[in-house]
């Protein structure tokens, strides 16, 4: 792997995924998982380059290119420099894999950069990396297993604490009943907001919000910053967040602006979808029978009954760094497992002999989307006649 850095020269350090690498105080992602791939500072024989979308987009600021300067005005692609960094398909290493990244909504910004995209590198990539489920790799958050990892063993030692399945959810039960016999026993709900109205989805969110309240939820609602009065600057650790009473709550409000966000954070069937209630009152209405109900409410967290049975010794999983028999896994761990499946698929792509890449990358990324997300948004004539955006062909 070759990851660009700000303006496409600061390449990562070099990191060596193999099955046992003390050198880095890591272990698990050998051949069977990776296929011992590098972080490499030698671009032209890297197998795949990663592009962040996040840095693409200040490059493409800092060139010039803006609003259909890409269709109008040619003159950035002949400069020598961005074609060292994007060089016509002609030019390329033939077996080096692009790999699109982003990190962040996809309506954000919605429509600008379609435009911006000159079409020689819209067409360039060969992979996506997203939280998108239809991308090529889902870029996933934390992981099921640490947070079970939490409860079933001791964070320090590894050694196991003992509980059943059934004594787990007790447990849980139990903390978010001890409000009950206090002054704030009415409490169910957490929200965290302090954007109530900079841009056009703050204003959509906190009228839904303040729909749910109307409709009873204000009794209940333990709310927090700007825009309840209320900004805070604590900085949580992660004792401070266990003791806190945010963690009694039931819910947290959630509102995100891209649909496929709630499976990037949110274990199975541990969410309630908005969208399913035909009015915000309805919504409040089944909060508050969940609130009533422990039973029903506990359907909530049986995906806690998927616990590994090497959840703490898979290599999939966890890094076993050392000193230590169990570790925290970050979303940094969870970053470099994600790249041992992009290096994965590059290598069956290659097995199968099989060259694919995206006529339109941003026809996957700023196109594909809600319908309500692109409703005032205009686009380019090239992206909008794409059918098969996918090119799959076998190489002879």
């Amino acid at each position: 792997f070759y990851q660009n850095g700000r303006n496409y020269e600061k390449p990562f350090e070099s990191t060596i995924f193999k099955e046992d690498n003390e050198e880095y105080g890591e272990k698990g992602y050998g051949h069977k998982v990776c296929g011992n791939c590098v972080f490499t500072n030698d671009r032209e024989a890297a197998d795949a380059l990663i592009v962040q979308n996040t840095i693409l987009q200040k490059y493409q600021k800092e060139y010039g290119i803006t609003i259909n300067s890409s269709v109008k005005n040619n003159r950035f692609l002949q400069d020598e420099k961005t074609k060292k960094d994007f060089p016509p398909f002609e030019n390329r290493n033939q077996s080096q894999y692009w790999v699109f990244v982003n990190y962040e909504s996809g309506a954000k910004n919605i429509e600008i950069q379609s435009w911006r995209m000159p079409p020689l590198w819209d067409e360039s990539f060969n992979i996506t990396y997203s939280y998108k489920r239809d991308s090529d790799i889902v870029r996933g958050y934390g992981s099921v297993q640490n947070i079970l990892r939490d409860f079933y063993y001791d964070h320090k030692t590894g050694e196991s604490l003992g509980l059943s399945h059934e004594e787990h959810l007790s447990k849980i039960i139990d903390w978010k009943n001890s409000l009950k016999g206090t002054s704030e026993k009415n409490l169910h709900t957490a929200w965290f907001v302090s954007n109530c109205d900079h841009t056009d989805g703050a204003v959509k969110r906190w009228e839904q919000g303040k729909k749910m309240m109307e409709a009873g939820l204000d009794k209940h609602l333990l709310g927090e910053g700007k825009c309840f009065n209320g900004p805070t600057d604590r900085a949580f650790s992660q004792n401070d967040i266990r003791k806190s009473k945010w963690t009694k709550m039931r819910f947290y409000l959630a509102f995100e602006n891209a649909i496929h966000y709630i499976a990037k954070v949110a274990p199975p069937n541990s969410f309630i979808h908005a969208e399913q209630f035909a009015t915000p009152a309805d919504l409040v209405f089944y909060m508050n029978y969940l609130w009533k109900n422990d039973t029903a409410y506990m359907d909530y967290h049986r995906w806690r009954n998927l616990k590994s049975p090497d959840i703490k010794t898979s290599p999939i999983y966890i890094f076993i760094k050392k000193g230590l028999k169990i570790l925290k896994w970050t979303q940094s761990d969870r970053d470099m497992y994600d790249w041992c499946r992009i290096c994965r698929l590059i290598r069956e792509k290659r097995a199968e002999k099989i060259n694919r890449w995206y006529k339109s990358v941003m026809k996957f990324w700023r196109y594909d989307v809600h319908d309500e997300c692109k409703a005032k948004a205009t686009y380019p004539e090239r992206i909008k006649n794409i059918d098969e955006n996918l090119v799959e062909i076998p190489i002879h």
